[in-house]
């Protein structure tokens, strides 16, 4: 089947649902008390609907809370640039 999109266009429908679906959930992994972990899947379409992404949103997922309390940086907001494809 020929296109009728340039070829940079041209990109698999499959493969931008899948970063879709990606972005529109995360998974919350928590360490218990005996070592064991928990995981749930969060369905949060933050990251998928925002590209400024605050960096207090992030470190208040259990898998970044330490790298969150550790953090000294100024920088609390990260800026992402895309460009639609379709």
């Amino acid at each position: 089947m020929v296109s009728n999109y340039p070829i940079h266009q041209n990109i698999d429908i499959q493969y931008l649902l899948k970063i879709k679906e990606e972005l529109s959930s995360f998974v919350d992994v928590k360490i218990n008390k005996d070592g064991s972990l928990t995981k749930q899947m969060i369905m949060n379409d933050y990251f998928l609907v925002n590209d400024k992404w605050n960096l207090d949103f992030i470190g208040s997922i259990n898998n970044f809370k330490n790298q969150y309390a550790n953090y000294k940086g100024n920088i609390r907001i990260f800026h992402l640039f895309f460009q639609t494809l379709l």
